[in-house]
């Protein structure tokens, strides 16, 4: 792909689809990064102008949407069908709408991990866009009774007995381990000591198998939920990888190899994205790690197309 052509796609996608939350400026400075290390350098920056069209970018208006429907779709319409269904009249619209709100009331919507980590940081969002009370929203120390004082004796009891529905939330799901290692002993204590809570789980995007790891009758059982699943095509290097066109005068391996060698350079753990994961796309309030790292890291001699707001522990 040659300048003027990566020029004009490129400036059609950060006008049109990114609303220009990337600024083109950051855009050059990461291809000019790639110095010639592996290949010459007019070719690995050929190499770099052709991926970055190919970038998944999701800007604020979309993340706003994609929680307007998560929330419509996942947890308004099967409630309000489950209500319809008991009523004598299904078109009494003002019985199921206070109906509604009743469920509501019972419901606390969680963010995965830390309160300032992305999953509670987009609930704030969550909570705009669907017009919803403060109340709605807690952590698990707020609502969870802890008894016991050593490890597997820990009970978790809940403390408002009103409440009959939990609804955890996360942006992105990777392999799903993180969350079953973070929530797979409290949802099963939950379930023994409050047998008729429902809990739900709910993301912007998740890889299948991390769908299908969370949806296990230990997890969730069958109600972990996303808008956008990734299957095994967003894999940068898969074999029907949707990023990869054959038709483009592209050579895989050329590709791989060059990410690789500045991957190592920047951090080996991350050289293809945390686990492996090949992903290539980002959102308005940051890059997942799942994503190789030399989109997103930002150093003293590397700059970053589409940076990372990583963790500090």
């Amino acid at each position: 792909m040659n300048n003027e052509d990566f020029s004009s796609k490129m400036k059609d996608l950060i006008l049109h689809s990114w609303d220009e939350e990337i600024k083109w400026s950051y855009l050059n400075e990461w291809i000019n990064n790639f110095n010639g290390q592996v290949f010459d350098m007019e070719i690995e920056q050929q190499y770099a102008r052709y991926i970055l069209t190919k970038f998944i970018y999701f800007s604020k208006p979309m993340i706003r949407e994609m929680l307007k429907s998560l929330y419509r779709d996942y947890f308004a319409s099967p409630i309000k069908q489950e209500i319809r269904k008991l009523e004598k009249d299904p078109l009494d619209f003002i019985s199921i709408k206070n109906k509604f709100e009743i469920e509501l009331s019972k419901t606390k919507f969680i963010g995965i991990g830390n309160p300032s980590e992305s999953g509670a940081h987009l609930l704030y969002y969550f909570r705009q866009v669907n017009k919803l009370k403060k109340d709605f929203f807690a952590d698990l120390t707020s609502i969870l009774l802890a008894n016991g004082n050593d490890g597997d004796k820990i009970d978790y009891i809940i403390k408002d007995k009103n409440i009959e529905r939990l609804v955890f939330f996360d942006d992105i799901v990777g392999s799903g381990s993180q969350i079953r290692c973070y929530l797979g002993d409290i949802i099963k204590k939950i379930r023994i000591h409050n047998p008729h809570i429902k809990i739900l789980f709910f993301s912007l995007f998740s890889s299948s198998e991390g769908l299908i790891l969370l949806n296990n009758e230990n997890m969730f059982n069958g109600k972990a939920f996303t808008i956008y699943e990734l299957d095994k095509t967003y894999r940068l290097f898969d074999d029907n990888s949707r990023f990869i066109n054959s038709a483009d005068s592209l050579e895989l391996n050329k590709l791989k190899k060059m990410i690789k060698h500045y991957g190592d350079l920047l951090s080996p753990k991350f050289s293809f994205g945390w686990n492996n994961s090949q992903l290539l796309i980002a959102f308005s309030h940051n890059t997942p790690d799942n994503v190789p790292i030399v989109f997103w890291a930002d150093m003293k001699n590397w700059k970053p197309a589409f940076k990372r707001f990583g963790k500090e522990y």
